[in-house]
C-alpha cells in the first residue's frame, strides 16, 4: 500500500481513538505502511493525544456514542487542523447530525471494508465529507417528504367540528373592531 501523503508531502498521521481494541487494531492494520498511526483507548486521552501527536486524521469510536460525540467536539476544539471521522456500529441519522455538529467531517460504519480506509483518508485530506450513500439517501428521503400540517388545536369544551378563521367549531370569536363614526 502506498503512503498517504499530506499537503507537505509527509506521511499522514492518524490517531485511532476507540474503546474497542479490535477496531483499533483493524484500522491500524488496514493503514499499515500508508500512515503513521497512534492509538488511544479512552476519550479523555484521545483529546490529549490529538493535541500532543498532531494527527491529520482522527478515527473516533466510543460507546455509548455520546462519548464519541463529546470526544469529537473536544478534539476539533483542541486540534482544529485535524479531520475527525466517527465510526459507528449502526448508521443513525440523529447520531450523524450530532457528529457533524461536533465537527466530524466523516461518519462511517465499523463494518466498512478495511481496504477502503486509505481511500477514506485520502478523501478527508482533500476536504471531502465521507458519508455512506445509504445514509445520505435516508436523510434525503426524510428531508424531501412534504411536511404535514400540525393538527388543529382543540379547545376544551368547544363543540366538535370544523375549526376555521372565525373560531373553533364555527363559533365566532369575539374581536375588537373600530366602528366608523356615525
Amino acid at each position: 500500500m502506498s503512503a498517504l501523503p499530506t499537503e507537505a508531502g509527509a506521511r499522514a498521521r492518524v490517531l485511532i481513538a476507540g474503546d474497542q481494541r479490535a477496531m483499533r487494531t483493524g484500522v491500524r492494520l488496514a493503514l499499515a505502511g500508508a500512515a503513521d498511526c497512534t492509538e488511544s483507548d479512552e476519550a479523555e486521552d484521545a483529546v490529549e493525544a490529538a493535541v500532543r501527536e498532531k494527527p491529520d486524521v482522527v478515527f473516533v469510536d466510543f460507546n455509548p456514542s455520546s462519548r464519541g460525540i463529546r470526544a469529537t467536539a473536544a478534539i476539533t476544539a483542541g486540534r482544529p487542523e485535524a479531520t475527525v471521522i466517527v465510526m459507528t456500529r449502526a448508521l443513525d441519522e440523529d447520531e450523524f447530525v450530532s457528529a457533524v455538529r461536533a465537527g466530524a467531517a466523516g461518519y462511517i460504519s465499523e463494518s466498512v471494508d478495511p481496504e477502503r480506509l486509505p481511500y477514506v483518508i485520502r478523501s478527508l485530506m482533500r476536504g471531502e465529507a465521507v458519508v455512506p450513500r445509504m445514509l445520505v439517501a435516508r436523510l434525503y428521503r426524510g428531508a424531501s417528504r412534504p411536511r404535514q400540517a400540525p393538527p388543529s388545536p382543540r379547545i376544551e369544551g368547544a363543540p366538535a367540528g370544523r375549526a376555521d378563521a372565525a373560531g373553533v367549531g364555527g363559533a365566532r370569536a369575539p374581536c375588537a373592531t373600530a366602528s366608523p363614526p356615525a
